[in-house]
């Protein structure tokens, strides 16, 4: 289940962000009313990643779900964290080819 889960959120992220970071506060904002289906989607896998997690904001929840798969790789996607900014940690999803 917990790869699952996983594997969906990576899913829905890559299909949303096509590549771009975000700090989670302002992906959560912008996703407070999702409009489309990729915006639904991962909303709806944020709310998956977070059940387990009761105290704080969705962001501050979502954040601390993430820490135990920053780096992971699943069906060829990576969750990394970038370089801190002003307003907080950007993260994304990244595809990696299996191509050599």
């Amino acid at each position: 289940m917990e790869l699952e889960s996983l594997r969906e959120f990576l899913c829905a992220w890559d299909a949303y962000a096509d590549g771009q970071s975000y700090v989670l506060r302002d992906l959560c904002d912008q996703l407070d009313e999702p409009y489309g289906a990729e915006a639904k989607r991962l909303s709806a896998a944020i709310a998956d990643m977070i059940a387990g997690h009761s105290r704080g904001t969705v962001s501050s929840r979502l954040g601390y779900a993430l820490r135990r798969y920053k780096g992971r790789m699943v069906d060829g996607m990576r969750l990394e964290t970038c370089e801190r900014i002003g307003s907080g940690t950007p993260w994304r999803v990244v595809c990696i080819s299996n191509d050599t």
